[in-house]
């Protein structure tokens, strides 16, 4: 259990890919604040072998944090190997696993910020 450490990196102009590697059972990725004029999000989660759950998760503060939701306003969550989009841009955004996890990639894609 522990909070992982986000990665930064821009691809293009108003284009962010954001990373936390190796998640684990218990474990929260450091938050991320969404920059200012972000239009867009999709997330993603990837492993060699499921066994938890990753939820992602939106603050508007970085201390009060809810599941973010997809377009149909359900909970953006992963069992399996996928990429949901979220047509809410939070302040701050993070992923969270639960229950017996293997090691898992996360990654979240923030676009038209300060275009």
């Amino acid at each position: 259990m522990g909070e992982q450490a986000v990665t930064i990196t821009q691809i293009d102009t108003g284009a962010l890919y954001v990373s936390w590697a190796a998640m684990g059972t218990g474990d929260t990725g450091a938050a991320f604040h969404v920059p200012a004029g972000a239009k867009g999000i999709a997330v993603q989660c990837r492993s060699a072998s499921w066994a938890g759950t990753c939820t992602w998760q939106a603050s508007l503060d970085g201390s009060n944090w809810g599941t973010l939701v997809d377009y149909a306003g359900t909970g953006i969550t992963f069992t399996a190997d996928g990429v949901k989009f979220s047509p809410v841009v939070p302040m701050w955004l993070r992923p969270s696993m639960s229950s017996n996890a293997i090691t898992l990639y996360c990654y979240a894609y923030v676009t038209n910020y300060g275009a």
